[in-house]
Order: structure tokens, then sequence, then C-alpha cells
């Protein structure tokens, strides 16, 4: 028989989440390890906190020994980055008896010199170590020793890599394969950050394209689509061609990075 194992996810992201792909990954390598994985949510941007919570009590009351995989990001988990409640979250698993493992796919809290941002910072940083204290284990995506809010690492934390919710090239491609040169962008975030990211991949491509003379621009991925204008401008007197595809499936994001002879990632 099967053991049953729990991953819960908070507000599902649109158009695409990655969390839960991620979960749908994970729950088929567990399947021959004899794990059977439900996906459970706590949707409290539909229905409010108070009813979610609720209703968590109520299914938390069959958990009893299960494992549950909290799965965190500070965006699913409030609105705008100020996850206060999920601490709550996890004493309710705890005190139903369940066995709490937390994913951490946001590891660094947001980082800005805004007031806003800042005390956004120190909300995140604080539940982070409440969570890391709730938490019979903990799993974070890079190593624990690189995070700037963890001091000291505690015996319940994993690091586990994490790769990307793709699936495998079936067969080897190499570039543009003596088209011109092409830099791939897959994704670009939202917001602010978002508005910077595109300023550095226009100077990184506009560097490039100064030495290669005609090459090709290829965004994809979400958010892409809202930069199309900036990117167009900025790129207008370089010999530069741009394509701008927004959100595509997952074996076109395969195809399309391996048809790129680059990869540009801004930080």
């Amino acid at each position: 028989m099967k053991r049953q194992v729990i991953a819960l996810l908070g507000r599902k992201d649109v158009p695409t989440d990655a969390v839960e792909e991620y979960c749908r990954y994970l729950g088929d390598a567990l399947q021959p390890h004899e794990f059977q994985m439900q996906i459970r949510r706590v949707p409290w941007e539909l229905h409010g906190w108070r009813q979610s919570l609720r209703a968590l009590q109520l299914q938390a009351a069959e958990w009893r020994g299960t494992w549950v995989l909290v799965q965190y990001t500070a965006l699913a988990w409030s609105a705008r980055g100020f996850p206060l409640k999920f601490p709550r979250v996890l004493r309710m698993l705890k005190s139903a008896g369940a066995r709490v493992a937390v994913v951490f796919h946001d590891v660094e809290p947001f980082s800005s010199p805004r007031l806003v941002d800042r005390l956004r910072h120190r909300m995140q940083s604080r539940t982070m170590r409440r969570a890391l204290d709730l938490a019979d284990t903990a799993i974070f995506t890079v190593p624990p020793e690189r995070l700037s809010w963890l001091k000291t690492i505690p015996s319940n934390v994993a690091f586990i890599p994490v790769g990307a919710n793709l699936p495998s090239l079936e067969s080897p491609a190499s570039g543009s394969s003596g088209d011109i040169p092409t830099v791939g962008v897959f994704s670009i975030t939202g917001g602010e950050q978002g508005a910077r990211e595109t300023q550095q991949i226009l100077a990184a491509v506009q560097h490039a394209s100064r030495k290669l003379g005609r090459s090709r621009l290829s965004v994809f991925g979400r958010h892409s689509e809202l930069r199309q204008e900036v990117l167009r401008q900025g790129l207008r007197k370089f010999p530069v061609e741009l394509s701008v595809e927004g959100v595509v499936e997952p074996e076109q994001v395969v195809n399309r990075l391996a048809a790129c002879d680059v990869t540009a990632f801004s930080s």
C-alpha cells in the first residue's frame, strides 16, 4: 500500500504555476518509491483567510503522521509579499499531528531601497525564521550556507537543488545552425524588477550587436510581451531582429532554448 504525502500550496499563480508543476513532477518521481502525493491548496485569495484556515483544519485532522510538504513563496501566502499568516498554517498542521516539511522556493527575502520594501524584507525574514523553527524539516533549493538570513544551519535543514520544470530534449541541438547569432531570454520578472531586467537585457544585446553586427533576440515566457515595446524601442538603432512570444508550451521552451547560441539571465 502506498504511503500518502500531501503537497500544500497557497495562492495559485497565473498564467502558469511553476510550483504546482514542480509538485506534479515530484509526485510522479515518488510513485516508484511507494508514495502517493496529493496536491492541496489553501485558497485564501478566493475565500478569505478565516474560511480557508477552517477548511484546512478539517482536512488536517486526517493527516496525523502524514508528511505535508508546504511550498513557500512569499506571494503564494500574501498578495503583497507580507506572508504573516504562513506560520499559522504550519502551527495548525503541527497541532493536527502532521509531519511538516517546508520547501523554500523563495530562499531570500525581497530586497529594495524603498521603505515599504525594507519592511517587506524584514517581515519575510522573520516569517522564514519562524517557519524554520516550526518545521520538522526545511528544504532549500540553494546551499543553506549562502543564505543571508540564516546565521547557523539547524539540523533539520536539507539542500535539494531543483531543476527546471521542462521536458528533456529528444534530440540534441546546437545553437542557430549557422544562422545569425541568437540570444535567448526565458521570462522576465514582473513589476519594477522586470523594468530593471529589461534594461540589463538591452545593454547586453546592444553590446553584443556592436561586436557581432546582425543578431537576433528571442524573448519568451512570462511577462515578456509586457516589455516588447521597450525592447523594440531600445533596439531600433541596432541590427537586431526581435522575437517576443509570451507564454509558450514547455516543449517549445526547450526547443527555443536549444536554438539559441546564448541565454541571458538578469540579476
